[in-house]
């Protein structure tokens, strides 16, 4: 157990667009300011939250190092055969840790506490931003995938974000209704977020007390219009795309000078959780190293941070490069991995890529391509020429690498929803299951590829039936699932084990057998 009182805060609302994410980020740079070992995480299946967390705490350590140059650039940067802790300083000193997802639905209670325990246990205080509406999950008739529900599995004290921008002593009610609708849930305050000012502040301050004395104003935080995320299709910003370096440095001013940070710490204190055990899946017999080339730029940026840490653990070498801006792939890799993003922002910049392009085309390893990666590896991509104001007219369309048969175009209707899949790949292990997401404004236009990668189940009542996968001469697969491996860590394990298996030349008299491990943790 730890030798210190382990804390955390979970940063929730009534809804979206009350302020979580810039409450969030001011928490962490504020913190990180004081000296603190923050290690972010958020609610939910977003990919762009967690990398604004990142951010955060790197931007904050680098202003402590008197280091303004902290933006991580693409490129050929390797990891090997790291634990799931995602948690250091760099070589100028910077503390880093790169934002985890929990989420009730994808992931069991048990393998959802392993990871905060795994990645929190260097932490002076984890902040854990949640999703939607505090008590907004899965359905309307559960909490399954909750803020509500992953606070209660880890103990943590909520702190609720009100916009009050239109409100006045009917704040009270809004905090009476979220104390009382779960009497299960630590509430431990509220921060009044933008505010008119003073005095604003002080009649919604009035309101809550004289409803419950003893409830926690943390503060109120004044409208500020110039303190604002740009938004598109799918949500954020990134934080490359805007001044987001000044943008957190105003949030933690914001929060050091309206917010109590002491109260906020002093209500924090976590209960003793009991300690999950870690899962191994060693792989069987004498291995030979594999590489595994990730794709991570502008254009590909939606990671699980699990994915990537579990095929490490698996002892995978993982060696991040640019597809926009990379002139070849990195040397003696044996699989690759496109995640989701933004190829759509990017097409003429990828399709301009001729020597990138023909080498994802002929590589002999192993490929795995979520979403975005799917639009990458397909043989075009259609999309407006101006996606700040798309129209049906002004349209281009673009040569992929051509991995996969088939073309995909941006479209103006969302598919949302979690899915669970069973894999038909021994990419993945054929009959495993996992679960996911999806959250896309594309479709596929032609597939002349016959196989199927997965069996898939939509969660969501009336949800569109997405394509169930593609899979090329059992080495490829691309879908528009975005899969957390954390519900299933063979996932990866086989992705690894595969590698193997395509490096070595059939028939070699050193080749290992690399049996597939069935799933051997419960998802629930």
């Amino acid at each position: 157990m730890p030798s210190r009182p382990q804390r955390a805060l979970v940063v929730a609302a009534p809804s979206s667009g009350s302020g979580k994410t810039s409450v969030t980020l001011g928490l962490i740079n504020a913190l990180t300011r004081r000296g603190l070992r923050v290690q972010p995480f958020k609610v939910g299946p977003d990919f762009i939250d967690p990398l604004h967390h990142t951010k955060a705490v790197s931007l904050a350590s680098s202003n402590l190092c008197g280091d303004s140059n902290s933006q991580n650039q693409p490129g050929c940067q390797s990891i090997q055969g790291e634990p799931n802790r995602q948690s250091h300083r760099d070589k100028s000193g910077r503390h880093t840790a790169a934002s985890f997802n929990l989420d009730g639905w994808m992931l069991s209670k048990e393998t959802a506490l392993r990871c905060f325990q795994q990645n929190s246990a260097d932490a002076d205080i984890s902040i854990i931003e949640g999703v939607m509406g505090l008590f907004d999950g899965r359905d309307g008739k559960t909490e399954t995938g909750s803020t509500a529900e992953m606070a209660k599995w880890l103990g943590a004290p909520v702190v609720l974000v009100l916009d009050c921008w239109a409100l006045s002593r009917s704040v009270a009610a809004f905090v009476k209704g979220f104390a009382e609708f779960d009497p299960e849930l630590n509430l431990a305050g509220v921060v009044l977020n933008r505010t008119g000012g003073d005095i604003h502040t002080t009649w919604l301050k009035d309101a809550i007390h004289t409803y419950d004395p003893a409830v926690h104003v943390f503060g109120g935080i004044p409208r500020e219009s110039r303190v604002q995320i740009p938004e598109r299709h799918l949500g954020l910003h990134l934080p490359t795309d805007f001044q987001s370096t000044e943008y957190i440095n105003k949030l933690g001013d914001l929060i050091e000078k309206h917010l109590d940070l002491d109260q906020l710490l002093e209500v924090s204190v976590l209960p003793d959780l009991d300690l999950v055990a870690e899962i191994e899946h060693p792989l069987a017999g004498s291995l030979a190293p594999v590489r595994i080339g990730v794709a991570k730029d502008e254009a590909f940026c939606f990671y699980y941070q699990d994915n990537i840490s579990l095929l490490a653990r698996y002892g995978a070498t993982i060696v991040f490069f640019s597809p926009i801006h990379d002139a070849c792939l990195p040397t003696d890799i044996d699989g690759l991995y496109f995640g989701g993003g933004y190829p759509e922002l990017h097409a003429k910049q990828l399709s301009d890529n001729h020597a990138i392009l023909e080498a994802v085309k002929t590589f002999p390893g192993c490929i795995y391509g979520e979403c975005g990666g799917l639009m990458y590896l397909a043989k075009t991509l259609s999309c407006p020429t101006d996606m700040a104001h798309p129209t049906e007219t002004d349209r281009a369309t673009y040569p992929m690498s051509g991995v996969w048969n088939g073309a995909v175009a941006m479209t103006k209707k969302m598919e949302m929803s979690y899915v669970q899949v069973t894999s038909k790949s021994p990419l993945f292990g054929v009959g495993e299951q996992a679960r996911g997401h999806v959250f896309h404004f594309s479709s596929v236009i032609e597939n002349n590829e016959p196989e199927h990668a997965f069996s898939m189940e939509m969660q969501r009542p009336g949800s569109t039936p997405v394509l169930a996968g593609i899979q090329v001469a059992d080495r490829v697969v691309a879908s528009y699932v975005h899969l957390h491996w954390g519900s299933n860590p063979v996932f990866a394990r086989n992705f690894v084990a595969q590698c193997h298996i395509v490096k070595l030349r059939p028939g070699s008299p050193d080749e290992p057998q690399v049996e597939l491990l069935p799933h051997e943790a419960p998802t629930a």
